[in-house]
């Protein structure tokens, strides 16, 4: 099904990222396969995550994921934003160089495979295979073939650096319960969490002290959705963040002027569409979503820019919620709380 609804809310929250009516008599948008050679060229300049397509021409269902789940138009546009695509023939006979050393076919066979998919695919010869290597030079072979709406959530977790974080099942579980495969669309959530400006929360502050938690996000960023919709919706979570802190969420190319912490900041929306403000407190380093945690002198604690479950927040809310940081060594104190999730014992500062 190439036009699946969960994606349709997409169009209007990716800035243009995503093609809406086709005008008519223009061909379709189409993915812009790179050979391997230029996609690790790029990389250097500007660091994505490299798509290779391992097929073969014999493979039916390569065929049938190229013309269909690789020329949806969604899925398309997404990965040429997102990623440096490649098709590679697994039984070619070019040489190729991957990280400093030239592959070549092995001319074992009518159908030789290449050293170079024998490489990638870690010796299991299964077509397709989507081999995702991400910016540190990882890679992770997803076999088999996948449909526009069962590909969607494998692309933004390598996309967004999600692999960085969390494990895929338990993506793909908040995944799907965002967008249900059998809903209309967007699964709008709940807002558990009491947001704050942060102009509200620096003078609340002042008044009666708790430290802050900014939560910075990007309209485009995927994980940004889903963290909103399912981490900070976790009536555990939100329960804590409200008892806890002074939560504030911020659109990091929002136009207002803020004045904050004797400063004024703005949106100049000249070489970038990021806001001052953003581009401060994350250093330049413009990935989300972003969370920060903020004493209660306003000074910044710490900056974590991944997606993070419900199950990987927890730790993270009650170590700086509970000033354990002050005294405890980050991972001592995720040992400790480890091991006594493992034995079902809720810690002093758990949540569950």
């Amino acid at each position: 099904m190439k036009n699946f609804s969960f994606l349709i809310l997409f169009l209007f929250l990716t800035c243009g990222l995503f093609a809406q009516t086709k005008p008519v008599g223009q061909p379709s948008p189409a993915i812009k396969w790179l050979t391997l050679g230029e996609a690790q060229k790029l990389c250097k300049d500007n660091p994505k995550t490299i798509l290779v397509d391992v097929y073969t021409d014999w493979c039916v269902w390569c065929k049938k994921m190229l013309a269909g789940t690789f020329s949806d138009p969604f899925i398309v546009n997404y990965i040429n934003a997102n990623f440096y695509p490649v098709r590679f023939n697994a039984e070619s006979h070019d040489s190729i160089r991957y990280q400093d050393t030239l592959y070549k076919s092995t001319q074992i066979g009518a159908r030789a495979p290449h050293q170079l998919a024998i490489k990638l695919l870690n010796g299991r010869l299964s077509y397709p295979t989507i081999v995702y290597i991400d910016k540190e030079g990882r890679r992770s072979p997803v076999a088999g073939y996948y449909d526009s709406q069962h590909i969607m959530p494998i692309l933004v977790y390598f996309a967004e650096d999600i692999n960085r974080s969390t494990a895929y099942p338990d993506f793909e579980k908040n995944f799907r319960a965002t967008f249900p495969l059998d809903s209309a669309g967007y699964k709008k959530p709940k807002n558990l969490v009491k947001w704050y400006s942060l102009e509200e929360a620096i003078k609340m502050n002042q008044l009666h002290p708790r430290k802050i938690m900014i939560n910075w996000y990007a309209n485009w960023s995927i994980s940004s959705m889903l963290m909103y919709a399912s981490t900070f919706n976790d009536p555990a979570i939100a329960n804590f963040i409200n008892k806890n802190y002074y939560p504030v969420r911020i659109d990091a190319t929002t136009k207002d002027t803020l004045n904050v912490f004797g400063q004024k900041f703005v949106n100049e929306n000249k070489q970038h569409p990021f806001h001052q403000l953003a581009v401060a407190m994350l250093e330049g380093k413009m990935t989300f979503p972003a969370t920060l945690f903020l004493d209660e002198n306003n000074k910044l604690i710490d900056r974590m820019q991944v997606y993070l479950t419900p199950e990987n927040l927890k730790p993270i809310l009650n170590y700086y919620g509970g000033n354990i940081y002050k005294t405890t060594k980050w991972a001592d104190y995720l040992k400790t709380y480890r091991s006594q999730v493992s034995q079902t014992e809720a810690p002093k500062e758990d949540l569950n």
